[in-house]
């Protein structure tokens, strides 16, 4: 800034190539902020509606004891073959119709029938059960013991088909529910954060300059706060946008409009060679 100035050019004449500098910057913000975020989040969510949705036999770790989704049934296998097919060193334990059953077997294999169900098959174990309160107790040798897993698993794509998280929606799907609160307020923010980019780009070029008596982090504060300002005044706008307290054309360019104002009225000062701060805030302070 201070080799611009001493060279005799104008701050105005910065602010074109800094512009055209920036464009790129802007336009990936806008690709990111459109297309890349929404299809990232929703990954994310299919990702967690997935493991959400396997069945107890795939959520088992080697060595690890694991409760089943219904809170009634412990499991515990020591490992797996290479397939992950077969088991080794199996304990079950589970409480049903008021009795206690454990069960042991030295190995076991994943079975599904026609039908679709998933059962985990004990081979050549035994079955020990018994009341809560007592101590006396049944003992049962099998040499197939069937245990039913979970009946239906849904698929990735089935269960991507059910996110509904604000953030995962495309860009398309919002631009054809604009009459919805909540997607109007999603589609303004993602427009926020390239043309926030374009107007913080602005806010810079004047807070670039300083004097070197009075050191560099006068400016650096100043634009941390901006940028903090500025982005917390774009998010509560667009909350209330979602939630129907304020109405679309206010909330959506009203912190644009403020902080362009900034940007425009802190180039105007350093274009006079005058303090960003007018004279009497300086006299108040001190």
């Amino acid at each position: 800034m201070i080799v611009w100035l001493s060279s005799g050019l104008s701050l105005s004449k910065l602010i074109k190539p800094i512009i055209y500098f920036s464009i790129p910057t802007i336009l990936l913000i806008g690709f990111l902020s459109f297309l890349v975020s929404p299809w990232a989040v929703q990954k994310v969510e299919e990702y967690k509606n997935g493991l959400k949705t396997r069945d107890e036999f795939s959520a088992i770790s080697p060595g690890i004891f694991k409760e089943s989704k219904s809170d009634n049934r412990i499991l515990y296998v020591e490992g797996f073959s290479e397939l992950g097919n077969t088991v080794n060193n199996i304990f079950i334990q589970s409480y049903q119709n008021g009795k206690l059953g454990v069960m042991v077997s030295s190995k076991g294999k994943r079975y599904t029938n026609e039908k679709g169900e998933n059962y985990i098959v004990l081979l050549d174990g035994k079955r020990y059960e018994g009341g809560r309160e007592t101590e006396e107790f049944t003992t049962v040798k099998y040499e197939e013991y069937g245990i039913l897993i979970e009946k239906d698993i849904p698929s990735l794509s089935a269960v991507g088909a059910r996110v509904s998280k604000m953030e995962a929606k495309k860009t398309t799907e919002l631009l054809g529910n604009l009459s919805n609160k909540k997607f109007q307020a999603e589609f303004l923010w993602r427009l926020s954060l390239p043309i926030s980019t374009f107007i913080l780009i602005i806010i810079a070029i004047p807070l670039s300059f300083n004097n070197p008596r009075s050191g560099r982090s006068i400016n650096i504060i100043a634009a941390i706060l901006l940028f903090v300002i500025y982005n917390n005044a774009v998010s509560i706008s667009n909350s209330l946008i979602a939630t129907g307290q304020l109405s679309i054309w206010i909330g959506s360019w009203f912190s644009h409009f403020i902080f362009l104002s900034i940007a425009i009225y802190l180039i105007y000062r350093r274009s006079l060679n005058l303090n960003l701060m007018p004279t009497f805030f300086r006299k108040n302070n001190k």
